[in-house]
């Protein structure tokens, strides 16, 4: 997870994001930045997040 994403936290923030390869079976976290610091780490499980395709979707 890039360090520029964590230090924009404000302290008692929190950042849901998906940690893996793109494409395939990533983890989903949650970091919680507890002090200038310190960060809290939470595991949701495996997830796989697909592209939106369609006339909303990424080109």
């Amino acid at each position: 997870m890039p360090a520029a994403l964590k230090q924009q936290l404000a302290v008692g923030g929190r950042l849901v994001i998906p940690v893996g390869p793109e494409g395939g079976l990533q983890q989903l976290l949650c970091i919680t930045r507890l002090s200038d610091s310190e960060y809290e780490q939470a595991s949701y499980g495996d997830v796989r997040f697909v592209p939106l395709l369609g006339e909303e979707g990424w080109p």
